[in-house]
């Protein structure tokens, strides 16, 4: 939680990882609730500083990182753990020693500036997964994270939009909660400016919505924005009569979305439809296009710019790191 004057306050969420699973820890007596997720328990902080740091437990051989757990009170497994603290540099793992000191690398200017070395004697075997004669399915980088109960979210979520995630996990009790990020290095940025409609087709006054796909870390293409069920929002607006122009920073909640560079790939794709209700619109089966010619518009400018799509133009901004 952020400080009024802009510093860091106090810690209300934990999320650890443990290979296909996150976890979810809370101080205690923690506002939280709602969402998607149950807490896993509760956050243990690390008294002997003058700010009390919250602690992470990382299992012996899986490498599981947990936070409820309580070593630093009861003491490690056979007596073989070792208790790394925030210092000047780092120490090697000394079976000796019960004690040690760890420093915090920047994930930006070391294995993030490496995602693109791929292929052999390189970091990589493909985008996000590692090398290596002992290497696995499991063995990725964060940009291929991704929760095995939440299959259908975007790999890397966690690392490039951590906002959208924790929001989805617990709704209620963040207070002012911001999803737009002052900084953010990983992630593809798309927001909606403006529409013109120009041409309804068959409709003087469609139902106007968008489908927008941008891509997680493992290249497959995420929904992000539709009429239903989009995966960061949803969103229709009926009966916006021909020859209008609509401003989507004032007219939707969200409209700005996040996605990943994936080599290769387009930075988004998207599509202008008029949703046809089946029960009033009893004689269509589909959905109209409001855009010639009817198909996924693909795009990798960046920057402002004015999609032409004759029946509608469309304004877009995209920004990439």
């Amino acid at each position: 939680r952020r400080n009024p004057d802009g510093s860091y306050g106090d810690a209300v969420l934990m999320e650890t990882t443990s290979e296909l699973e996150f976890q979810q820890f809370l101080p205690q007596g923690s506002e939280l609730a709602g969402g998607n997720a149950q807490p896993d328990g509760v956050i243990h902080f690390d008294g002997t500083k003058d700010s009390a740091a919250p602690v992470v437990f990382v299992k012996n051989q899986t490498h599981n990182i947990v936070g409820n757990e309580d070593w630093d009170s009861t003491g490690y497994p056979g007596g073989t753990g070792i208790t790394f603290r925030l210092g000047a540099q780092s120490t090697a793992a000394n079976p000796e020693e019960s004690e040690g000191t760890y420093t915090l690398l920047s994930l930006e200017e070391t294995l993030w500036a490496e995602r693109n070395e791929v292929g052999e004697g390189k970091p990589f075997k493909e985008f996000g997964r590692f090398s290596g004669s002992d290497s696995s399915d499991r063995s990725v980088a964060p940009w291929r994270y991704r929760d095995h109960v939440e299959v259908s979210r975007a790999a890397g979520e966690f690392l490039y939009d951590p906002a959208s995630q924790v929001k989805r996990h617990f709704d209620d009790g963040w207070g002012l909660f911001h999803k737009i990020y002052e900084t953010n290095p990983y992630a593809v940025r798309v927001d909606l400016r403006k529409i013109e409609v120009h041409n309804g087709g068959d409709e003087l006054a469609p139902d106007l919505y968008f489908n927008l796909f941008m891509r997680g870390g493992d290249g497959k293409e995420v929904k992000v924005l539709s009429n239903f069920e989009g995966h960061l929002y949803t969103w229709i607006y009926h009966e916006l009569p021909e020859k209008s122009s609509l401003n989507l920073q004032a007219e939707m909640s969200r409209y700005w979305f996040y996605g990943l560079a994936y080599p290769g790939a387009d930075l988004f794709g998207v599509e202008v439809k008029d949703e046809d209700a089946f029960f009033s619109d009893w004689w269509k089966f589909l959905d109209d296009w409001l855009m010639k010619p009817g198909e996924r518009h693909y795009s990798s400018l960046t920057g402002l710019q004015l999609l032409d799509f004759t029946m509608t133009d469309l304004q877009v901004w995209v920004h990439v790191p």
